[in-house]
């Protein structure tokens, strides 16, 4: 019988922490350099298993400032490293099984959550002003312009086929991501799997560019 190899990289992990601190992440820092030139923003619409969620594991880090995780990496020598504030936001966790009401709590919350460290009170509801409201908060209180990392921008809707509140929830996505076209921080990235969002952001006044 003929023995089989295995290099033993993982294919169940998609935390970029968590790859190089076992040592098996292959570097793909240096094709990073396209987007990180200039103040950009992308969507990736690419299937399942493509590495989206890594990648966007991966610029949180790298924005954090958190260099030493990248000391083997291409990147390590031509990027400067310098912190910003993150908002990272993924869509899987919105609750689309319940109510209508049960996704707008899950939807204000899990924006919430990336301030609420900070000690913010915010004055509003809504999941779109609060976003806003959030990234101001953060550039305020560090300096810096703020970085938004949404993963899964899609799931929500491909969840929520089927339910009586499809449509509003539809309603309230597409306001959120026209509510981007006033996007002031450093860099924005949307990663999923369909191109649902080329409708909302076409008329945005966004510069996209699709990887």
């Amino acid at each position: 019988m003929q023995e089989k190899y295995c290099l033993g990289v993982p294919s169940d992990i998609t935390i970029f922490r968590k790859l190089v601190e076992n040592g098996s992440y292959i570097d793909k820092t240096m094709y990073l350099r396209r987007m990180l030139r200039g103040d950009h923003c992308y969507m990736l619409y690419l299937p399942h298993g493509w590495g989206k969620t890594l990648t966007y594991s991966m610029l949180k880090e790298l924005f954090e400032g958190n260099k030493e995780l990248f000391r083997d990496l291409d990147i390590y020598t031509w990027y400067d490293f310098e912190p910003h504030p993150v908002i990272y936001l993924d869509f899987r966790r919105l609750n689309v099984s319940e109510t209508f009401d049960a996704f707008i709590d899950s939807f204000w919350n899990l924006i919430y959550e990336e301030v609420a460290d900070y000690g913010f009170e915010p004055d509003t509801s809504d999941p779109q002003l609060l976003l806003t409201e959030a990234m101001y908060e953060k550039q305020y209180k560090t300096g810096q312009r703020a970085v938004i990392l949404i993963d899964n921008y899609d799931s929500p809707l491909y969840r929520a086929i089927g339910k009586d509140f499809y449509e509003k929830m539809d309603r309230i996505l597409e306001l959120f991501y026209d509510s981007l076209k006033n996007f002031t921080g450093r860099f924005l990235l949307m990663t999923g799997v369909t191109k649902y969002l080329i409708r909302t952001l076409l008329g945005t006044g966004l510069y996209v560019n699709h990887l």
